[in-house]
């Protein structure tokens, strides 16, 4: 029942957090085309690549992703990692005849559903105290599992679209959403802290690439939600 709940969470968790990291305008393909060029790969990913990810799948010693993003090569090597390791153990039950085949079933339709219930439970608290990434938590936890950084994105634009619609009017809800943009411009800070890596061989060619060009962007979000609050202040 665990393994296949542990799986299933899993799964989901890193089914949110995959984004494709793929160059979306011309200088940064020729920035991306550079650090690529002369490579052999397989099925688009380099031999380097897929044993990266894999040490990257079991760096963490827990179903549960490390990174706030993963990309195709992270996801695949994370969830077969993860499946060969947990799959096989309701089989086992039955090779040593510890359960039957109907316990087995029941067993794993009820881990997975617990699953799925937990990580919507996750998925809301993730949302509600994301502000607090960094941060310690009833004063022995330090706040690190964290919501994709797209969806941060994400967030930043539509507070800023919101804030753009509030009427003067509407001071109680400007005030909320400006304390929301607030809170945002701190998760930027730490978001682009973790675009520094950890571990330089267990880095690709190209994640230097996409670590400039995801600071850029976020660097950018960050100093127009500065504006606003200097706007706003």
């Amino acid at each position: 029942m665990m393994s296949c709940g542990f799986f299933m969470l899993m799964f989901l968790d890193a089914v949110f957090r995959t984004m494709p990291r793929v160059p979306l305008n011309l200088a940064d393909a020729r920035e991306y085309e550079l650090a690529t060029s002369g490579r052999k790969t397989i099925f688009g990913w380099t031999l380097r690549e897929i044993a990266v990810s894999d040490f990257r799948a079991w760096a963490t010693f827990m179903p549960l992703s490390r990174a706030h993003t993963l990309n195709q090569a992270d996801f695949c090597c994370f969830a077969l990692a993860w499946g060969v390791l947990l799959l096989p153990v309701p089989f086992s039950r039955l090779v040593l005849n510890d359960h039957t085949p109907k316990q087995v079933l029941a067993g794993s339709a009820l881990g997975m559903f617990e699953a799925m219930l937990y990580f919507g439970v996750i998925r809301s608290t993730q949302q509600r105290c994301n502000h607090l990434l960094g941060r310690r938590v009833l004063g022995v936890f330090v706040h690190d599992f964290p919501l994709p950084v797209y969806e941060a994105i994400s967030k930043c634009f539509r507070l800023l679209a919101r804030s753009e619609e509030v009427s003067p009017d509407g001071k109680a809800a400007m005030r909320g959403v400006i304390s929301e943009l607030g809170q945002m411009h701190r998760e930027l800070t730490w978001y682009m802290k973790e675009l520094e890596p950890t571990c330089v061989w267990a880095s690709f060619d190209e994640d230097s690439v996409n670590a400039a060009r995801e600071r850029a962007r976020l660097q950018r979000l960050q100093d127009e939600i500065g504006k606003r609050l200097e706007v706003e202040g």
